[in-house]
């Protein structure tokens, strides 16, 4: 049976001088460039859901052991004031795409989230693309979703083998709590690496809307097949579910969804090749913190052979709240994502509170066999 180490961990961004500003960061990605290089977008402002949030680069040349804080993304101009929050993929001709939400922040007193409604700012699904390894961007291409918002978009666009793109996002009710549509994690299509975006796909859905559906990721296995995992919420009893996966056997259509039994919020999985996986995923109950465990996988079963915890959570909010967006407010780590450095060697990237400032992290991970 495989084991996990860790090797060591690093701070890809951390506010330098928290005595002078606040600026915390969170949701980081990493991709590897054409050159070698380690490219890390993250979400960096003075808070947490601040009207000042946007999507700042960082860079590693020595596989995520040192990082480089290189600047924003430059914003496109807006008739209202916005921020921005982007997930970093790479396609097989080495163009990154950077995407994410584009939220209205006309009123700068609204966070994001409306802790009273479980209700969200109207946004805007954008992506960024650079040719030249994240060193400049294009101007953001608003991609169409022909559905009313807002939009929960926690996923990279996925760039798939056949040549399809797409671009994970989920429903969510508006700011006064009124759902516009039914609850669903889906996924935009394009099929001319996003010049148009004309095709919709269900990922998760239940039919009772008794179930919600947040931040899906779907990854390509061998054969074409799909494998797509959601945090998973049940609003009837107000609990978490254990993660929910499911599988498009012909790349196209999700079947029944399934239970991984891991009990998680965000799981983020690395196809290993086979039926192994690797799944990092916060867990936010008992000892809370970010986990990395070892999966064996069929169309029907989701057995976990190792487990490790790859950061810890040594403080615990005492805040409660009714609603889920109330909760996280109060969040302290997130957001984990696997990018395989090597056959035997894999930097998972999130982020955590530290010495009372939220920072962008990664850390290590050798799979031993």
């Amino acid at each position: 049976m495989s084991s996990l180490e860790i090797l060591e961990s690093s701070l890809i961004y951390a506010n330098p001088m928290p005595h002078l500003r606040s600026r915390q960061a969170i949701f980081p990605t990493v991709v590897r460039v054409p050159s070698g290089d380690l490219l890390a977008a993250f979400t960096a402002g003075e808070a947490f859901e601040s009207v000042d949030g946007r999507t700042e680069l960082a860079r590693s040349t020595d596989e995520g052991r040192t990082w480089k804080w290189e600047g924003p993304i430059p914003r496109g101009a807006t008739p209202f004031p916005t921020s921005e929050t982007g997930r970093l993929s790479r396609t097989p001709a080495g163009e990154i795409l950077c995407y994410g939400p584009r939220l209205d922040r006309s009123d700068p007193e609204r966070p994001i989230g409306n802790a009273e409604t479980n209700g969200f700012l109207d946004c805007e699904a954008i992506f960024y693309r650079s040719q030249d390894e994240g060193r400049t961007w294009s101007a953001p291409e608003v991609i169409p979703i022909p559905l009313p918002g807002p939009y929960e978009i926690a996923s990279p666009i996925v760039v798939l083998s056949d040549g399809r793109w797409l671009a994970p996002f989920s429903t969510w009710r508006n700011w006064e709590g009124t759902k516009l549509t039914p609850e669903r994690a889906l996924a935009m299509v394009s099929m001319d690496e996003g010049r148009t975006w004309p095709e919709m796909i269900t990922i998760f859905s239940d039919p009772s809307e008794r179930v919600t559906f947040w931040e899906q990721r779907i990854i390509e296995l061998d054969g074409g097949r799909l494998l797509a995992v959601a945090w998973s919420h049940d609003h009837e009893t107000g609990q978490d579910l254990p993660n929910q996966f499911a599988i498009a056997e012909n790349g196209w259509g999700f079947e029944q969804r399934r239970s991984t039994g891991l009990p998680g919020q965000t799981c983020t999985p690395l196809w290993l090749g086979g039926d192994r996986l690797l799944c990092v995923y916060n867990h936010r109950h008992g000892e809370p913190g970010v986990r990395a465990a070892l999966v064996r996988l069929t169309p029907e079963n989701w057995q976990v052979e190792n487990e490790i915890v790859v950061w810890g959570q040594p403080m615990r909010s005492t805040r409660q709240s009714d609603t889920v967006v109330g909760e996280i407010n109060h969040f302290r780590f997130g957001f984990p994502m696997p990018l395989r450095l090597s056959e035997d060697t894999v930097l998972v990237s999130y982020w955590c509170m530290e010495d009372q400032q939220l920072v962008a992290r990664s850390t290590r991970l050798r799979i031993e066999p």
